[in-house]
C-alpha cells in the first residue's frame, strides 16, 4: 500500500477538488491499520503458542514481555510506511527523508537511555519510539498539505481500496521475485564454493548493490513527478524521463568506476589483506549492475504508468536464469561462475524491463 499511496496520491493531487486526494490518503492509512493490526494479532497468538519450543526456559519470561512491544512496533512501522508514501506522493519526498533521519536519531537517543538498564526491552521501546515519531510527524505534515481536517483518518472508500490493492499486488509480485534473487544467489555460492568464498562474495555483493542503491534511490524520488506528468503533460514526462536516464547513467559510471578503483583499499579495510577474489567479484558484478541501474528509470516508469507486467517478468526471468545458468556455470567455474551469472541476470532483467516499459510509454505518447 505504500507504493500505491505514492502513485495514487500523486495522480489525485493535481485535481481541482481535494475529495479524491483525501479518499486515497485516508483509505490507504485505514487499510494498513486494519491489515497490520489483524496480522499483528494473528502473529501474537502464533508466537505465544510456540515460543516455549524456541526459547530456553530461563529466558522465557523476558522474551514473552518483548512480544507485545515487538508486535506493536511491527504494526506502527507499517502504518508509518504508508503515511510516508502519502507524503512522497504529495511531492514532499525531501520531508520523507528528513523525518526518517530524525526518526533514527530518536531511536539512538532512546537506546542510549534505556538499553544499558533494560537490555532488549529498551531496544524494543527505542524502535517503537522511532516509528511513532515518524508516523506522527508525517501525518501532521500530510494534514497541513492536503487539507484533511480530521485528527485521525475516518473516510474509507471501497473503490479507492480496490484500485490501490490491485496495484499493490502487482508491486508485491515484482518485489517477491526480486526478493528471491539474493538468497538464491547465496545458496548457489555455498553449494559451488565454500564458506570463505561465500564470505568474500557477500562483501563484494554488498559493496556493489549498495552502490547501485545509492543511484537508484535518487531516481525513485522522481516517481510522484513522473506519475503526475504522465497524466497531465506527456511531453514534460518524456523530458523528465530522458533527463533521468542521462543523469542515472552518468552517476552510475562515476560511482562504479570509483568503487572498482577503490576495491583494493576496501579489501584491506574489510579483510585485512589484498584479496584478489574480492576485487574480481566487485569488477564482474559492477559490469552487470551498471547496466541494471541504467534501467532503474524504466522500472520506475512501469510503476508510474501502473503497468507492472514487464517489471514482474524481468524479475522472474532473472531469478529463473539464475537457477539454471548459475547451476551450470557453478559446476564449471565454481564461485566465479555464480558471480558471472548474477551479473548476466542483472543485464537480462534490465533489458527486458527497459524495452517493455519504454515501448508502452512512447507508443501511448504518440
Amino acid at each position: 500500500m505504500s507504493s500505491a499511496s505514492v502513485r495514487f496520491v500523486a495522480l489525485s493531487n493535481l485535481e481541482p477538488g481535494k475529495s479524491k486526494l483525501h479518499s486515497y490518503i485516508e483509505t490507504s492509512v485505514i487499510a494498513n491499520v486494519a491489515i497490520y493490526v489483524t496480522l499483528g494479532i494473528i502473529s501474537y497468538f502464533i508466537i505465544e503458542m510456540n515460543i516455549s519450543h524456541i526459547v530456553e526456559e530461563g529466558r522465557l519470561g523476558e522474551v514473552k514481555s518483548l512480544i507485545p512491544l515487538m508486535i506493536f512496533g511491527f504494526v506502527i512501522l507499517n502504518i508509518s510506511g504508508v503515511i510516508l508514501g502519502c507524503l512522497q506522493g504529495l511531492h514532499l519526498g525531501y520531508l520523507n527523508s528528513s523525518i526518517n533521519v530524525l526518526g533514527y536519531l530518536v531511536q539512538i537517543v532512546v537506546v542510549l537511555i534505556l538499553v544499558p538498564k533494560n537490555g532488549l526491552l529498551g531496544m524494543a521501546w527505542a524502535q517503537l519510539a522511532q516509528y511513532t515519531f515518524t508516523m506522527t510527524v508525517s501525518w501532521i505534515f500530510i494534514r497541513s498539505k492536503s487539507g484533511i481536517r480530521g485528527v485521525v483518518p475516518i473516510n474509507f472508500s471501497m473503490p479507492a481500496f480496490r484500485e490501490m490493492i490491485a496495484y499493490s499486488s502487482k508491486v508485491q509480485a515484482a518485489g517477491l521475485a526480486n526478493g528471491l534473487f539474493e538468497p538464491l544467489t547465496k545458496i548457489l555460492m555455498q553449494k559451488f564454493g565454500n564458506l570463505e568464498i561465500l564470505g568474500v562474495f557477500e562483501l563484494a555483493y554488498k559493496t556493489v548493490s549498495l552502490t547501485r542503491n545509492l543511484v537508484a534511490s535518487g531516481v525513485s524520488a522522481s516517481l510522484p513527478a513522473l506519475t503526475s506528468l504522465i497524466s497531465s503533460a506527456r511531453s514534460q514526462a518524456i523530458d523528465l524521463y530522458e533527463t533521468s536516464k542521462r543523469r542515472t547513467i552518468l552517476a552510475s559510471i562515476i560511482v562504479f568506476v570509483a568503487i572498482c578503483l577503490a576495491s583494493p583499499i576496501i579489501s584491506y579495510l574489510w579483510i585485512g589483506k589484498l584479496e584478489h577474489k574480492y576485487i574480481v567479484f566487485v569488477l564482474v558484478l559492477s559490469i552487470g549492475f551498471l547496466i541494471n541501474v541504467y534501467a532503474a528509470p524504466a522500472y520506475l516508469l512501469g510503476m508510474a504508468l501502473g503497468v507492472m507486467r514487464h517489471n514482474v517478468l524481468g524479475a522472474t526471468l532473472s531469478t529463473l536464469t539464475l537457477i539454471v545458468m548459475g547451476a551450470a556455470l557453478g559446476q564449471l567455474l565454481g564461485g566465479l561462475g555464480v558471480v558471472i551469472t548474477v551479473s548476466v541476470c542483472s543485464v537480462i532483467s534490465a533489458i527486458l524491463i527497459k524495452r517493455g516499459n519504454e515501448k508502452i510509454f512512447y507508443q501511448s505518447s504518440e
